[in-house]
């Protein structure tokens, strides 16, 4: 078994990369062999746009092509106009006996003081202007870990998040001005009030709307998931925090692949692997030879959990749903007719192929399901031959998948840590890359 503290290591915080290289794949890559003492085919200082160069012809590389929404949102409690902020975890079924009428309900992680059932948070756009989208806290939501999730069959229901709230729509009269502390758009709200009737779903004061939809709402009122450590490097450098409306659009571009599929869009943060790739580096690797496929993982908020068991196997590890269509199974096995390698971009496209056998994916039928797989040293690779992914955070399952690729376990991933660390690398979702080849 694999002790957690064989996954620390120190990082200077200047090496937390705060915005992704330009372009894209002029980031550094790291080329590792999966053979202990193999070495590195070259040197370690190159970059994603030299990737080809240690691909063969007959490879497959297999992506990750779930769109990240932007998931975190800004709001005033309706009773006394003090500040919150939250996160979109999933959609979700409404809990029973909770509330008679049925309607959207998201699982939401909500940043405010004594938050509690029957509170309503106000959303507010970039500009701190109220919406007419509220939330009212329903029920606790299930922690990391407890329990199975329900068997959605489109992966919009997980186990992740803090409360269970009621998305609504009432009449809005803000006018585009901004919230004062206590008000909602110029009336004082009475505690315990919500400055108005709510307005039943699809309706405002009787004109039919279209329904809510999470999408359309996020689209509109949500801000760019970057991971916590990328906004505190930000403040620590003096940068503004990205609310504002134009830091937020780049944001929205760089934390996003180039071949995301924006009818997946369920990610709460990217696999960012896939970040480094450009329309020009993808076409390099098409003229080399180098198929590309597709596999689906919603990428949720447990992916970055520290492991906080002794060792690494004991930990309770989240659910994301997966999803594998026939032509990826199909790619997977011409490439092995052919002799060709898998290359899996980012752990989650790893994590979504290691969750089925062989003969699941040979079956010639698209496959799905909600994946607990824990890739640790000792894991016995089934359908990856080598992976693409970006230096992780220490104590994470994430560093734990990547040293099983490698004869020499975690030791050796931490030595080329620290020789990364040497060389000044750029840590985390906007930093450099390492492939680990076969």
């Amino acid at each position: 078994m694999l002790r957690i503290s064989d996954l620390e290591y120190d990082l200077p915080a200047e090496l937390v990369a705060t915005a992704p290289a330009s372009p894209r794949d002029s980031a550094r890559l790291m080329v590792l062999s999966r053979r202990a003492g193999g070495g590195e085919p070259e040197g370690v200082d190159r970059r994603v746009r030299d990737l080809a160069e240690f691909l063969r012809p007959g490879d497959l590389l297999v992506v990750n092509s779930t769109c990240v929404v932007p998931a975190r949102f800004m709001g005033v409690r309706a009773d006394s106009g003090g500040h919150a902020e939250g996160l979109f975890v999933a959609e979700s079924e409404r809990p029973a006996g909770s509330d008679a009428t049925p309607g959207l309900t998201w699982n939401v992680l909500i940043k405010a003081r004594r938050a509690k059932p029957g509170v309503r948070f106000l959303l507010t756009d970039h500009a701190g202007h109220a919406s007419d989208i509220s939330l009212r806290l329903l029920a606790r939501a299930s922690t990391p870990g407890d329990g199975a999730p329900p068997a959605a069959a489109d992966g919009l229901t997980h186990d992740h998040g803090g409360w269970l709230a009621a998305v609504e729509r009432k009449g809005s009269d803000t006018g585009g001005t901004p919230v004062p502390p206590g008000h909602t758009g110029g009336t004082p709200v009475p505690p315990g009030h919500t400055g108005g009737t709510p307005v039943p779903l699809g309706h405002t004061g009787g004109t039919p709307v279209p329904p809510l939809d999470t999408i359309a709402i996020l689209n509109e009122l949500g801000l760019t998931p970057l991971p916590p450590y990328i906004r505190q490097a930000r403040k620590r450098a003096g940068e503004e925090e990205g609310a504002a409306a134009g830091r937020d659009r780049a944001d929205r571009a760089a934390y996003q692949t180039v071949y995301a599929d924006a009818s997946r869009s369920r990610s709460v943060a990217a696999p960012t692997a896939g970040l480094h790739f450009t329309p020009e580096l993808l076409a390099a690797l098409a003229d080399r030879g180098v198929e590309r496929a597709e596999v689906v993982l919603h990428v949720g908020l447990g992916t970055f959990a520290p492991v906080e068991a002794e060792f690494v196997e004991q930990h309770p590890m989240h659910a994301e749903w997966c999803h594998v269509p026939a032509k990826t199974a199909a790619a997977i096995g011409r490439c092995r007719e052919r002799g060709g390698r898998v290359i899996a971009v980012g752990t989650t496209s790893a994590r979504t192929l290691e969750s089925f056998t062989p003969e699941e994916l040979g079956a010639g039928e698209d496959v799905s399901r909600w994946t607990r797989v824990l890739i640790a040293p000792g894991h016995r690779w089934r359908n990856v031959d080598g992976l693409m992914t970006n230096f992780h955070l220490p104590r994470t399952t994430l560093l734990a998948l990547v040293a099983s690729l490698l004869e020499g376990g975690a030791a050796e991933l931490l030595g080329h840590y620290r020789r990364a660390v040497e060389q000044r690398y750029r840590f985390f979702s906007f930093g450099d890359a390492m492939l680990v080849v076969p």
